[in-house]
């Protein structure tokens, strides 16, 4: 449900400089994340979030890389990155592209779109760190890429028909 404080948190490096902006009010709102971000890490409800195989697990992931970047704890940044090749993309993502713990959801398509901004979005901060997820493959074929490629023919205009469980309008 905070996934969008992390985002909100990258606004401390444009602040920084800022007249407007207290250094006290800098230094409270880096400790106060600092703080965050360990409990994210460390706490039981974090835990669990981290271990969640499917989007939540992403979402923590995307959450605490950018938390970890914005703190400057890079050791946690490419802890992270580097855990999700396997936690992530291996786990997540069939050879062919499909996401099969979100197909098996009842809004399959808006899920599958879901993690992908989430992968996506992991990604981007790898290049922050020199971590490539968006280059990675296991060996068996396993990439952003192949979930990408498996999705873009249901986005395309037209798109093509979602062959899978939609029980809802699949933009919501």
């Amino acid at each position: 449900d905070a996934l969008h404080l992390s985002v909100a948190a990258d606004s401390l490096g444009l602040l920084a400089d800022s007249r407007a902006w207290p250094k006290n009010d800098q230094k409270a709102l880096k400790e106060w994340l600092g703080t965050y971000h360990d409990w994210l890490l460390e706490s039981e409800p974090g835990r669990d979030e981290h271990g969640a195989k499917n989007n939540h697990g992403t979402f923590f992931d995307v959450q605490a890389v950018r938390l970890a970047l914005v703190l400057g704890r890079e050791n946690v940044v490419e802890r992270l990155l580097e855990e999700a090749k396997q936690s992530r993309i291996a786990l997540q993502i069939e050879p062919d592209g499909k996401q099969p713990l979100e197909l098996a959801r009842t809004t399959s398509f808006s899920y599958s779109r879901f993690n992908l901004e989430a992968l996506t979005e992991l990604a981007t901060l790898g290049e922050h760190a020199g971590v490539d997820l968006w280059n990675y493959t296991t060996g068996d074929g396993r990439s952003i890429r192949k979930a990408i490629d498996y999705m873009v023919p249901y986005a395309d205009v037209p798109p093509k028909e979602w062959p899978l469980e939609q029980i809802k309008d699949k933009h919501e």
